[in-house]
């Protein structure tokens, strides 16, 4: 049998085990991990490092039940997170030596990939409903300084710096400003002036103004959600994202545009985002706001995606994630 190392049991500790060579390592290694640790932990792949050591790899599998408020149906979505711990077996004359990380290392890694998971989505979302989230009242506001510089390029062809720091805005939040609109094309520096960048929209189109700066702004939001969020501090957009995502990432677990019970929903948006809390009625204003834009809709007793924004991200997940397509 294994015998752990004295300092196992707490959680600082790494990982020390002795197995006698007529065992198996891998074995002993998937019943300690799931015995020990959860039982969502099994082996995965394992190497040879040398003539004496071999790594063996421990992944998450986790069996995620999806209900389904329409029909009543449910679905299971299998979810494996790869490499979250990796056990290190030396050879020695008569047993087994194994080492491995603490407990506690393998759940911190666990959390980090599932919010690697969870941002890469919100990315494939971001360039899936850019175009409804720019016309929610709330982001509206927030993006209006941009409108503003984005407008007065448009009419006038050139805005002095000057007239830039005459505003409310701090100097910092004015540099950001016009390092954001730089970075993205839409505007370059010229003798003291913002003057419209190699990306700036030319020319006719048959959009009308309001369309046209939408669409600018959409491609802001897109391309530069992080830098809005961490830099600017445009927090407000940050519970549409999040609220709106919790619903798309679960319709994607279940590669179904499920009717999702909403009380699930809540319980989802809690798990991926458990940071995140408010109060009840924060909540409830919260998701009504995002149910009003469209890009959740109440559907009976649940919530749905829009069928296009759905289709849109189901593709752009599946890049973000390297899933082929079925």
């Amino acid at each position: 049998m294994a015998s752990e190392g004295k300092g196992c049991p707490t959680m600082k500790a790494e990982t020390h085990l002795t197995l006698p060579r007529e065992e198996d390592p891998t074995e002993a290694i998937a019943r300690f991990v799931r015995g020990k640790w959860s039982s969502d932990f099994v082996v995965g792949r394992t190497r040879s490092m040398n003539q004496y050591e071999r790594e063996v790899s421990v992944d998450a599998h986790r069996v995620d039940l999806i209900q389904d408020a329409a029909t009543g149906g449910r679905v299971f979505a299998r979810e494996v997170v790869p490499d979250i711990a990796k056990f290190v077996v030396t050879t020695r004359p008569k047993q087994w030596l194994i080492m491995g990380p603490p407990p506690q290392q393998a759940f911190e890694n666990l959390r980090h990939q599932t919010s690697r998971l969870v941002r890469k989505s919100e990315r494939a979302l971001l360039g899936a409903a850019h175009t409804e989230m720019v016309r929610i009242p709330v982001v509206q506001m927030a993006l209006s300084p941009i409108r503003s510089i984005l407008v007065y390029l448009e009419e006038r062809g050139s805005l002095p710096l000057a007239e830039l720091h005459k505003t409310r805005k701090s100097p910092d939040q004015v540099a950001n400003y016009v390092s954001l609109l730089q970075q993205i094309g839409y505007a370059r520096r010229e003798n003291g002036s913002l003057v419209p960048g190699s990306g700036f929209p030319t020319g006719s189109s048959d959009r009308t103004p309001t369309e046209v700066y939408d669409a600018m702004l959409a491609r802001v939001m897109q391309e530069n959600y992080e830098f809005l969020q961490q830099v600017l501090k445009l927090t407000q957009m940050v519970g549409y994202l999040r609220w709106s995502n919790s619903y798309y990432l679960t319709a994607f677990s279940a590669q179904d545009r499920v009717n999702l019970p909403i009380l699930d929903w809540e319980r989802r948006h809690d798990g991926y985002y458990p940071s995140g809390h408010r109060s009840a009625l924060e909540k409830i204003g919260q998701l009504q706001r995002v149910l009003d834009s469209g890009i959740v809709v109440k559907q009976g007793r649940g919530v749905e995606g829009d069928p296009e924004i759905t289709e849109r991200f189901f593709e752009l997940a599946r890049a973000e994630m390297d899933i082929p397509s079925p």
